[in-house]
């Protein structure tokens, strides 16, 4: 699965889209043609910014994809959307997860955690770098981990708020499993 954020759709509208996946052909080689396209709700959106395969989110039997569009203004200006992408069907729900209003560029990075709370489901860790710290800090970034991936997740931990102007935490997260040895993820 391919994003192209700035990617123009074909009623012309810029940078809503598409998310495009490809079939693995001959050799292991993607097609060069995609299968399916999925564009974005509205231009500007950045639609496919990040994406993540996710489990049966849906309930149809299959994985389904997660897919972020990180400047959308469903939920205010640029605060982001993460959306669920049924790989049955191809219908995608936004879905209301708790964010912030000022919470700007939703999901600028994503990444799983193995199952930390022992539902046995993994959790995302998600990254919002241009969040600011209200009432004047700007782009402090934020990141918060989710551990219910349904169509209402619970933010359980807000982690290390930047804090400072321009700090940005959250451009990017990533696991790095058992860093000091005491048995549990890092």
């Amino acid at each position: 699965v391919i994003g192209a954020v700035s990617g123009e759709v074909p009623d012309g509208t810029d940078a809503r889209g598409p998310a495009a996946a490809f079939l693995g052909g001959s050799g292991g080689i993607p097609e060069a043609l995609p299968i399916f396209e999925w564009p974005g709700a509205t231009g500007g959106d950045w639609f496919g910014a990040w994406m993540a395969p996710l489990d049966d989110i849906d309930g149809d039997g299959l994985a389904d994809l997660g897919v972020f569009a990180p400047r959308s203004n469903v939920a205010g200006l640029e605060v982001g959307l993460p959306y669920v992408l049924g790989t049955a069907d191809g219908a995608l729900t936004g879905l209301q997860w708790p964010v912030l209003a000022g919470n700007h560029d939703f999901a600028s990075a994503i990444t799983f955690l193995p199952d930390l709370d022992g539902d046995g489901d993994d959790e995302l860790l998600i990254g919002s770098d241009e969040a600011p710290r209200l009432p004047e800090v700007r782009r402090a970034g934020r990141v918060l981990l989710y551990t219910d991936l349904t169509t209402s997740p619970e933010a359980i931990f807000e982690a290390w708020p930047g804090h400072g102007d321009n700090d940005r935490l959250g451009r990017d997260v990533a696991p790095i499993g058992d860093f000091d040895g005491d048995g549990r993820v890092d």
